[in-house]
């Protein structure tokens, strides 16, 4: 056969991104480590339900405040934030 390519292309693994950490571990997190959302956000001086809206958008401060308090880097529990 003339002219066919039988050359195989096999896919490279590649690791996927990380994945920002769930809901439900970040506080699990910051119960284990003796706290609470509304204790981190009325000891920032903000409303005690001011810090959930990182759940739901990008707020670099709340993210600090956040990870400040478990020892980590913000782009360590929200990777997908800081590509």
């Amino acid at each position: 056969m003339a002219g066919t390519d039988n050359k195989v292309t096999v896919p490279v693994a590649t690791t996927p991104p990380p994945c920002n950490w769930h809901r439900a571990d970040i506080l699990c997190a910051i119960r284990k480590a003796g706290s609470s959302l509304s204790a981190l956000s009325r000891e920032a001086g903000l409303s005690s339900s001011s810090l959930s809206n990182v759940f739901y958008r990008p707020w670099p401060r709340a993210e600090r405040i956040i990870a400040e308090f478990l020892k980590k880097e913000p782009s360590e529990i929200w990777p997908e934030r800081y590509r």
